[in-house]
């Protein structure tokens, strides 16, 4: 009866153990899940924050990219204004 008693005991104390390293281990895991979950939305919003930055420079150069063709525009007018002062300069001087 004794001996059934200490196993008993001795059993209770095993299953003690491993319930509270079970436990332990849960714990760990749940809190290795919640810093992945943190990382994740981090990743998440620094993704985002990244396309929408590439989204803005994109427009910003669409927009250069128009000014410039514009510019070689005015550029090109005032050659030719340019072009014909100078021939009508020619013309009346000569």
């Amino acid at each position: 009866m004794c001996a059934q008693k200490t196993d008993s005991i001795y059993e209770v104390k095993k299953l003690t153990n491993e319930k509270e390293r079970v436990e332990k281990k849960l714990m760990e895991l749940n809190s290795e899940q919640l810093k992945n979950q943190g990382s994740q939305h981090t990743s998440t919003a620094t993704i985002n924050r990244l396309n929408t930055q590439i989204n803005g420079m994109q427009s910003d150069m669409e927009v250069v990219i128009l000014a410039k063709k514009e510019m070689e525009k005015i550029v090109e007018q005032q050659k030719n204004e340019l072009t014909d002062a100078e021939r009508k300069s020619t013309e009346y001087y000569h």
